[in-house]
């Protein structure tokens, strides 16, 4: 293992269409914790009253969700301009308190997934538009490039922004169904309504700030429309975003609370290894957690360098997971059974008793291959695990407690049947481990197989190495996120990935990708920008897209 330190040196080409940057400016990749949701930020929905249920409105240059809405709401809305109409539009900054609102809409900076930048600072990015400096100056992450937008949304846009200096060269204006295909062509920057967001984009951050927070009063992207002029009580206010119905799920690779790890536990205190994430894993709404190795009251004393990969964990380092809000554990791991059945069933009961939920694993092949539901917020989501390389020994029977063994055509008609409940389906592997950024050939066709079926994450628990992606089939695929708590301190091998998956009212919207780098051999923390730019270099370029 350590022979392979440095072997992947940064590559001088990033990934082909995709804007870089080697100093973001500012670091913009630590503000990840998400506040209690809350609807402070929006206006008061307000008793159908007054003059506006008599009253007809142009909604010509609206969105068409906002439309949609709008007619929904009991407006009176009209798309063909009638000299009658009052007209809808959006509403610049010194008119609001002067005119009614009638709607709140949040639009996004976006890019393509596979880029590297975080976001940009609301000063750079007014001074860029207002003409302050140049645009193509190549010190900004946009390097120059358009941002792609709908003319509707342009409107908006220029509503709030003003006119931007050199209009041609900033703005790249395309049907709204056409935006997604030019940005990634030509690795530029888009604005979108929140409400056509899918897992093909990553949400960019301006001064820290995604747009998705609770508390975003100030992010300047959230438009109000209302109609100047018009007099009297107006509906409901509405809006294409609620940040309380806003669903997170961290997944995480591998924990294995064993060996140098659990010294560090037992000389530093149970909590140790989570104390630079706790508040971070905390504010997920799901906590997922793969630990792959059973407790045991027998388990001999931690000790850095065993003469055989056979592991178990001291049951008092349960109280981590606990500590961290673990909410779901994945049960595939291949150490499962390293001491015998007997600390695993033990082990199962322990997790019962704290109320921790788990799949993948189980007292028999039955409770190993079902699904674990859950629904959050209105959400419902489904995870199923299994494990594709054994040991057999370890693969739950009929008769024998142990790890979900692969079964694909189960687990499609599995998927597929969730689909028909209503359900999300997050399916996690545990495969073929291989020290590269890509995956096993075998592992990329097990996990495009649960894409094809229906699932909308396919995530690798099995890589103690940070591998790539794949956008198959509409899911959104990471063969491998690297290790969580293991004490594996060689230099990639240090190196991993929390996968933030964000959820909207039963519809999946992306993930968030988190770096995370180990230290003293049992506590990971964030990585500095330096640091996540290589890593997301490298993995971006061994990536399908």
């Amino acid at each position: 293992m350590s022979a392979c330190q440095g072997m992947y040196a940064t590559p001088e080409v990033v990934v082909t269409r995709t804007p870089s940057v080697e100093h973001l400016k500012p670091p913009l990749n630590s503000p990840y914790v998400v506040n209690n949701p809350t609807l402070s930020s929006l206006p008061p929905m307000q008793e159908a009253s007054g003059r506006w249920k008599e009253s007809r409105f142009d909604a010509s240059n609206l969105p068409e969700g906002l439309i949609r809405l709008l007619r929904q709401a009991g407006y009176a809305v009209t798309e063909d301009q009638p000299s009658s109409a009052i007209r809808l539009q959006p509403l610049k900054p010194a008119s609001i308190g002067q005119a009614p609102i009638l709607a709140r809409w949040l639009f996004l900076l976006v890019a393509p997934f596979p880029t590297l930048a975080d976001g940009t600072t609301w000063d750079e990015l007014q001074a860029a538009w207002l003409g302050q400096h140049p645009w193509s100056d190549p010190a900004t992450p946009w390097k120059g490039r358009p941002l792609v937008m709908s003319p509707i949304t342009y409107e908006a846009v220029r509503a709030v922004w003003g006119q931007p200096a050199s209009e041609h060269d900033i703005v790249m204006l395309k049907p709204e169904d056409e935006v997604q295909e030019v940005a990634w062509a030509i690795g530029a920057w888009a604005i979108i309504p929140f409400e056509i967001l899918n897992p093909r984009w990553k949400v960019l951050r301006i001064d820290g700030q995604s747009g998705l927070e609770a508390e975003a009063t100030g992010f300047p992207l959230w438009i109000s429309y209302g109609a100047p002029g018009f007099e009297g009580d107006v509906g409901p206010v509405v809006t294409n975003y609620h940040p309380e119905h806003l669903v997170t799920v961290i997944l995480s690779g591998t924990t294995a609370l064993v060996r140098a790890t659990a010294l560090r536990i037992e000389e530093k205190g149970v909590n140790y290894p989570g104390q630079a994430l706790a508040p971070l894993l905390r504010a997920a709404d799901v906590l997922h957690i793969s630990n792959e190795v059973a407790f045991d009251p027998q388990c001999p004393p931690a000790n850095p360098l065993r003469r055989e990969a056979r592991f178990c964990s001291d049951p008092r380092y349960l109280g981590l997971l606990q500590e961290i809000g673990t909410d779901v554990i994945e049960l595939t791991g291949n150490h499962l059974l390293d001491w015998g059945e007997e600390p695993f069933r033990y082990t199962l009961d322990l997790y019962r008793q704290v109320h921790l939920s788990f799949y993948g694993g189980g007292a028999n092949r039955a409770e190993a291959e079902a699904p674990l539901k859950i629904e959050r917020k209105g959400t419902r989501l489904a995870f199923l695990g299994c494990n594709a390389v054994g040991p057999e020994t370890v693969l739950a029977t009929e008769q024998r407690a142990g790890a979900a063994p692969c079964d694909l055509e189960r687990m499609s008609i599995q998927i597929q049947a969730l689909h028909h409940e209503g359900y999300l389906p997050i399916v996690t592997f545990q495969h073929l481990e291989v020290q590269d950024f890509k995956p096993a050939s075998q592992a990329r066709y097990d996990f495009q197989t649960a894409a094809q079926a229906g699932a909308v994450i396919v995530s690798g628990s099995q890589a103690h190495f940070p591998q790539g992606f794949a956008l198959k089939s509409g899911a959104l695929i990471h063969y491998g996120l690297g290790n969580l708590f293991f004490d594996q301190m060689f230099y990639w091998n240090r190196r991993a990935f929390l996968d933030r998956h964000l959820f909207y009212e039963g519809r999946y919207l992306g993930v968030e990708l988190i770096t995370i780098i180990l230290e003293d051999y049992a506590q990971p923390r964030l990585m500095t920008t330096a640091e996540r730019t290589e890593m997301l270099q490298n993995v971006f370029a061994a990536s399908e897209w």
